[in-house]
């Protein structure tokens, strides 16, 4: 595991911010990561692991995967993509990124880093609901899934009409215990907290009260509402 870079590392972290070195690749993960910042040593967030966008770019970068799904794709990977063909090809897509080995280093990385969470655990991307499953192999297929959703036909008509190109923007994972609604106690801390930038609608907790994430609008779309 010494070979691997630290940045491609899953990293379990008890206070469960976002490591320091963390740089979000979009709106999504940086709205989630704000927060958790904003938060984090005011109220108690759950510990969680997080798996960097590295280590999803090590993955396409160690498989050679970025020549083969090109060639899969070919001129229908455009602006202006023919539907129909594209769903021809998605399964296809999948099957070649589901068909690829991880790191052993990765995959010892990651049971390391999981070790100290509960057996019930929550994958997901930042911004979005995630996969509950158990910590261990079922975890670790479950991030394997994250990354194939990438793959779905939705996503991918999404980042070719947007002109994001074929190869879908690596992105982190986290994974944590499974969330559950906020009490009323910690929804109002954490309200009073963000009250002067934004309209807090939802917060969501593990059964210890540890925040797992934060639901809001900004403070102008609320009055126009």
């Amino acid at each position: 595991m010494s070979d691997t870079p630290l940045a491609e590392r899953p990293r379990f972290l008890p206070t469960g911010g976002p490591p320091a070195s963390f740089v979000a690749a979009n709106e999504q993960d940086r709205a989630e990561t704000d927060l958790l910042r904003a938060l984090e040593g005011l109220v108690a967030l759950a510990p969680r692991v997080w798996v960097p966008a590295h280590a999803e770019a090590a993955f396409y970068r160690l498989n050679q995967l970025e020549r083969p799904l090109k060639d899969l794709f070919g001129r229908e990977a455009s602006t202006d993509p023919d539907e129909d063909e594209i769903e021809d090809l998605v399964p296809l897509a999948r099957e070649l990124v589901a068909s690829r080995m991880l790191d052993d280093r990765i995959v010892e990385a990651f049971y390391e880093a999981c070790a100290p969470l509960p057996e019930r655990v929550e994958v997901r991307r930042l911004g979005e609901v995630g996969t509950i499953t158990t910590r261990g192999r079922p975890a670790l297929l479950a991030m394997r899934a994250a990354w194939e959703e990438a793959w779905s036909l939705t996503s991918l008509m999404a980042r070719l009409r947007s002109g994001d190109g074929l190869i879908p923007s690596a992105r982190p994972i986290v994974i944590h215990a499974v969330s559950q609604p906020a009490d009323a106690g910690l929804l109002q801390s954490v309200g009073s907290i963000l009250e002067a930038a934004v309209k807090v609608d939802g917060v969501l907790m593990t059964s210890d009260r540890g925040l797992v994430s934060v639901r809001t609008e900004p403070r102008e779309a609320a009055a126009s509402g």
